[in-house]
């Protein structure tokens, strides 16, 4: 009794088990093209802007020439900036 009722339980769950498998192929292939529409508005948001929300946080600085930002390192020994 025991041995049948397994048995059409991994059958079920067999059939579950390969739906989701190709469920999941088509949700990857979704996804891959997601991406490349996130790229592409990305790449356009980038040229379109091409640095208008520039701010320097530093007030005493009046040109961004003069406004260069100060890389602190938290562990230097392990980044070597030379």
């Amino acid at each position: 009794m025991f041995l049948q009722t397994a048995m059409k339980l991994r059958c079920c769950l067999q059939a579950v088990f390969d739906c989701v498998v190709n469920s999941l192929k088509n949700v990857f292939n979704i996804m891959i093209v997601y991406m490349l529409f996130q790229f592409i508005f990305a790449v356009i948001a980038v040229q379109l802007f091409k640095g208008r929300f520039y701010y320097c946080t530093d007030e005493s600085k009046h040109t961004a020439d003069k406004c260069k930002s100060v890389i602190t390192l938290i562990w230097p020994s392990v980044v070597d900036l030379s």
